[in-house]
């Protein structure tokens, strides 16, 4: 591949577009990746600040479905001890306990996605 302002050899592609840069032609984004201009350098910018928010909100929306099944978990466990139908004390403290191990999934999920950003 060939540089796409000298005919010499490719030393790097940009990571927008997709061209050939030599060593003359490289320029950096603040995020140290190749790009052949600004207008590429300010796309690679606007797409990583955008997968940044993304990672940002599902990590936010998994520890709220975590806290949420916590509690709903707790409450299941309660009325399960306090209720007075035997059949319905098995199903409740069964679904309490369910939603407590998906809170502590939803808990880990959140955990790992914190970790990636």
């Amino acid at each position: 591949m060939e540089c796409i302002n000298h005919e010499v050899q490719a030393k790097g592609i940009c990571n927008n577009c997709g061209k050939g840069l030599c060593s003359d032609c490289i320029q950096f984004t603040p995020s140290n990746k190749l790009s052949c201009s600004e207008e590429c350098t300010s796309e690679i910018t606007i797409r990583e600040t955008v997968v940044s928010q993304t990672l940002n909100k599902t990590k936010n929306s998994a520890l709220s479905g975590a806290y949420g099944s916590y509690v709903l978990g707790a409450i299941f466990i309660w009325f399960g001890f306090y209720t007075k139908i035997s059949e319905l004390q098995l199903f409740t403290i069964t679904v309490g306990v369910g939603m407590l191990a998906m809170g502590a999934f939803f808990h880990y999920a959140a955990k790992s996605k914190s970790k990636q950003s």
